[in-house]
């Protein structure tokens, strides 16, 4: 009974505290689905913020109903992964530096556990990874036109072959996600993880000529690759393994120049946590030659065929 009901009552010769016990005599049912709807239109909670500026979530019908993405769906899903990053024509020819703190959770002198990490991408398949210890070291990693190069923080720049040059073509892969998803030669749904709005979409990947495969994991509100696991050769002297299973975790998605780009790396070998990456700075305007990626080119022994 509403304020009208009462007024016309008292007009009419009832008294108020009369037609409030009869309003009260109404059947209990009605009055509870009438505080229901109250309640859920008072409490329904307000939708999630986008997880960055331009988030164009994605909806696949096969993952609403719990089934593995098609075909059809994954080449959906990479060309909008590739678009709210920038779109495929800008990243065909995007080249960066990227200057991060990275902190290493390790043992040892506190000199060694806080690095510079300076990375330079172009897109002819080049990069240069080098960390600068506190304590003077250098380790570099390089890939120019698909030559490999590292060079140990002890020892000296040597052909990468083996093991370590599978740590340089990851570099490589990490680097120009999500775009070099278009080129892979295998894509294959994986198991999802999580449920409801934290479902995350699971693809094993092969890019071509490149090792290791990796699964990316994304999540679907961006879409945004949020997660990239891999196992990768143990490269120590002295160890009793051969493999190391390795993830990186990015977040902190902003854009540079329209680009859009993770700020922070957490990097994992077996399950712990052994760095956390935070950027300082990108530059997307930046020249980079061959001599920036490869300043000295020393006389070394041509690889065996």
């Amino acid at each position: 009974m509403d304020r009208g009901d009462l007024g016309r009552a008292a007009a009419e010769g009832e008294g108020v505290n009369e037609a409030v016990r009869r309003a009260r005599r109404l059947p209990r049912s009605l009055l509870a689905g009438v505080a229901a709807g109250v309640l859920a239109c008072c409490s329904e909670a307000p939708p999630p913020p986008p997880l960055f500026e331009g988030a164009a979530p994605l909806r696949l019908a096969t993952v609403e109903r719990g089934e593995l993405p098609t075909p059809q769906e994954i080449e959906q899903l990479i060309a909008r992964l590739v678009e709210v990053a920038g779109g495929a024509e800008r990243w065909r020819t995007l080249r960066f530096k990227r200057v991060e703190d990275l902190y290493l959770l390790r043992t040892g002198s506190q000199l060694g556990n806080q690095v510079i990490a300076t990375t330079w991408m172009r897109p002819d398949q080049t990069v240069r990874v080098e960390l600068e210890y506190r304590g003077g070291e250098r380790e570099l990693r390089v890939m120019l036109n698909r030559e490999e190069f590292v060079h140990p923080q002890l020892g000296s720049l040597q052909y990468a072959t083996g093991g370590t040059q599978q740590h340089v073509e990851w570099d490589w892969e990490v680097v120009q996600l999500p775009y070099n998803l278009l080129a892979a030669e295998e894509l294959k749904p994986l198991p999802y993880e999580g449920s409801g709005a934290d479902r995350r979409i699971g693809l094993a990947v092969k890019l071509p000529g490149l090792s290791p495969p990796f699964e990316a994991w994304i999540d679907p509100a961006g879409p945004v690759v949020v997660e990239v696991r891999t196992e990768l050769p143990v490269t120590a002297d002295l160890s009793f393994r051969t493999m190391a299973r390795h993830r990186q975790l990015f977040s902190d998605w902003r854009r540079v120049d329209g680009v859009l780009l993770a700020h922070r790396r957490e990097i994992h070998a077996d399950d712990r946590r052994i760095g956390l990456a935070e950027t300082r700075s990108y530059d997307l305007a930046v020249e980079i030659p061959d001599s920036v990626i490869l300043p000295i080119r020393p006389e070394l022994p041509e690889l065996p065929k």
